[in-house]
């Protein structure tokens, strides 16, 4: 069973079981967390996203094949993107990376969107649902420097790939742990959290 590090009054570390997880585990499902904008998930709903079939398709692909081409063909498929948490700090904090939570909100742009408004989605995923956590720095590291060269980035898309680690395995310790979902997502299984409107969202997730 994982448990939570936790500093005591003392400033001594103890390790407590995490509730929520074995909550989880009885049920034999994860919850993730998916930003979509207002209208995207409506059109999940009526399923205009996927031949009429309501729920949440992968339309992001996952790795560029001009970016790393020599990887698994699966690597290059269209994947749902989610996160472990409502909130996930390492992504709001940004630390080495500014302005990255910014730039997560900005990538909803490419949705359909007509009110500027954000929607927060839980995913109730199970063992068959094609999900992993990968850890995203791996992605972002060559641009610490400056522009990477060609083979620095195939060379850490290549690790960003091979860090996929299934859903229900994961056990922490990615920097930047981000849920890829390869399989459609069922209706059922969506929840809304709350719709706000994009700069609340940026600054309050």
């Amino acid at each position: 069973m994982r448990s939570t590090v936790i500093v005591t009054p003392r400033g001594e570390e103890d390790r407590v079981l995490d509730l929520s997880l074995i909550d989880e585990e009885i049920r034999g499902k994860r919850t993730v967390y998916h930003y979509t904008t207002r209208k995207a998930y409506e059109l999940i709903l009526t399923g205009a996203f996927f031949r009429n079939k309501p729920g949440l398709r992968p339309l992001s692909s996952f790795i560029q094949e001009s970016i790393a081409p020599k990887l698994p063909r699966k690597a290059y498929r269209n994947v749902t993107y989610a996160f472990l948490e409502k909130r996930p700090d390492q992504w709001v904090k940004g630390d080495g990376f500014p302005y990255l939570w910014r730039g997560v909100m900005s990538n909803l742009s490419k949705l359909p969107d007509e009110k500027g408004l954000v929607t927060l989605l839980s995913l109730d995923l199970e063992k068959h649902d094609k999900a992993f956590v990968v850890d995203r720095s791996l992605a972002f590291n060559p641009y610490r420097n400056g522009n990477p060269t060609t083979r620095q980035l195939e060379n850490a898309f290549h690790d960003y790939w091979n860090s996929r680690v299934p859903l229900f395995e994961y056990q922490g310790g990615y920097y930047l742990p981000e849920v890829v979902i390869f399989s459609r997502v069922n209706l059922k299984k969506i929840n809304e959290i709350w719709t706000r409107p994009l700069h609340q969202a940026i600054r309050r997730p």
